[in-house]
């Protein structure tokens, strides 16, 4: 008990549940590359990367806004003292730094300065978001959609070679970027910094955004309209109804863990519907270890 007590802090400052997502944005692209997955070492590196790309991110960002959170968030590892400042830091750079290299080696045969351009446009997203987005209306949505949309790109480029870069390929992986780009901007009204109408008219414009990207799926893969028009309508509705309520805690919340749904339903439409299933299976770990872990203020 005392040992898992020792190591909660830093499972919650990681949000480590929210780290299998991007195995579900890895799925994804490999999904919209080829009929055929990576080999296991391929993946399992890619898997691993992207993992350690985003929980190296999350404390990143928890160190850059510490003393923000002081006021929004006192409640998580750092303000609360349960972490030291330099120690979260420190995590952080090992974990970004293995992830990068990571990153490089899964790319495999093509030049090392273009495996190296990958990593790096990865690890800048994240960094630009981690210590310069998190107050900015604009460079904050936009770097956090990069970041992910960059993460599926990644499962497309670790699987290319069968399909080749196609039209739905390119928008599927934009309309992700996209939408977790309104997501972030969402996220930004939690706090009170916005006058009450202003705040609800734009939270109307980007859920009404948002609606239209989380049906995005059915018009890239139209022949599977039977499947993705429900599960996108469900998905859509289930994310953005608590804002009827002006719960925009309660919808980023579940925008952020239902992501991995989201690229299900792209594998959904994809040659390899049969990924759709482990995306499902991922989303329900995400809810056991946050429960779990009890991830408060996250």
């Amino acid at each position: 008990m005392k040992r898992r007590r020792r190591f909660l802090p830093w499972l919650r400052l990681l949000r480590l549940p929210n780290a299998f997502s991007t195995a579900g944005d890895l799925l994804a692209g490999c999904a919209l590359a080829a009929t055929s997955l990576p080999r296991f070492s391929v993946m399992a590196a890619g898997l691993a990367a992207l993992a350690l790309l985003y929980t190296g991110g999350m404390a990143l960002n928890d160190w850059s806004d510490r003393e923000r959170d002081r006021t929004l968030h006192p409640d998580r590892p750092l303000p609360a003292g349960e972490i030291l400042p330099h120690h979260a830091l420190a995590g952080a750079a090992v974990l970004l730094g293995l992830g990068f290299a990571l990153v490089v080696w899964s790319l495999g045969n093509p030049p090392l300065p273009w495996r190296l351009g990958v990593a790096a446009g990865l690890l800048g997203a994240i960094v630009l978001y981690d210590l310069f987005g998190a107050e900015r209306a604009i460079i904050g949505p936009i770097a956090m959609g990069l970041c992910r949309a960059q993460s599926m790109a990644l499962g497309f480029l670790l699987a290319w070679g069968t399909a080749g870069i196609t039209k739905n390929s390119v928008a599927a992986i934009a309309a992700y970027g996209l939408l977790v780009t309104g997501l972030t901007a969402l996220s930004q009204h939690e706090a009170p910094t916005f006058s009450r109408g202003s705040a609800r008219r734009w939270q109307s414009v980007l859920a009404c955004g948002m609606t239209v990207l989380y049906l995005a799926p059915v018009l890239l893969f139209p022949g599977r309209v039977a499947l993705l028009l429900p599960c996108g309508l469900i998905l859509a509705l289930w994310v953005l109804s608590p804002l009827r309520g002006a719960r925009v805690s309660l919808t980023v919340k579940r925008g952020v863990f239902t992501l991995v749904l989201f690229d299900g339903l792209i594998c959904l439409g994809s040659e390899r519907p049969e990924l759709a299933v482990v995306c499902v299976l991922l989303y329900a770990g995400i809810q056991g270890s946050a429960r779990l872990i009890s991830q408060r203020g996250s």
